[in-house]
């Protein structure tokens, strides 16, 4: 806790200073840096590593969007009471929670996507949280997600896929994915796994 409170202490002096190196007023956001503080206290948890720079444009974006979730989360919504508005949504509160919860997705995915570059052969992982969750916990998923299907169904290629056609292009998002996803067709054969 003391390292936080001595970078938080370092930043706020940083841009004290740089304010008044250009004459600019020292007011500053004290919400903003202790969120900034919290956030790279949980960064450092998680991914070993600070998250935000109270001066970066990501730091401000990702505040600003997470302010904005909370204010549109505990406002009011008159369209909760009226079903029949929902549709409409008269406050614009859902148009604006899924605007400013994209922005905080996209820069969360911005890490993810660091880490996952910086998994180069040879190069030594971190063994944080964020890799657990990428690599082990997600892995085992996707292999018993594979198994079951696999165990359950025969499969033939889409009519438009030949083994070596396959395109094994990624994009990147909150998991991988294939660029142009695998079509194929499953044939029940009767096994199917029993689940309690």
């Amino acid at each position: 806790m003391e390292i936080a409170w001595n970078l938080l202490a370092g930043y706020v002096d940083e841009d004290v200073a740089e304010a008044q190196a250009q004459g600019e007023s020292v007011e500053i956001k004290v919400a903003h840096y202790l969120f900034l503080m919290t956030f790279n206290l949980i960064g450092n948890l998680v991914l070993s590593r600070d998250l935000l720079n109270p001066r970066s444009k990501d730091g401000h974006e990702f505040y600003d969007a997470m302010n904005n979730v909370m204010k549109w989360a505990g406002t009011p919504n008159v369209a909760e009471f009226l079903n029949f508005l929902k549709w409409l949504d008269p406050q614009g509160i859902m148009r604006n929670m899924v605007q400013d919860m994209g922005q905080t997705m996209r820069i969360v995915e911005k890490f993810v996507k660091e880490r996952t570059g910086e998994w180069k052969p040879g190069r030594k992982k971190s063994n944080d949280f964020l890799d657990a969750l990428l690599e082990r916990v997600a892995h085992r998923v996707v292999l018993l997600g594979l198994a079951s299907l696999l165990h359950c169904f025969d499969w033939e290629l889409g009519s438009n896929y030949a083994p070596e056609t396959i395109d094994m292009n990624e994009r990147m998002g909150l998991t991988v994915q294939k660029l142009k996803p695998l079509k194929a067709k499953p044939k029940q054969i009767g096994r199917m796994i029993n689940v309690k």
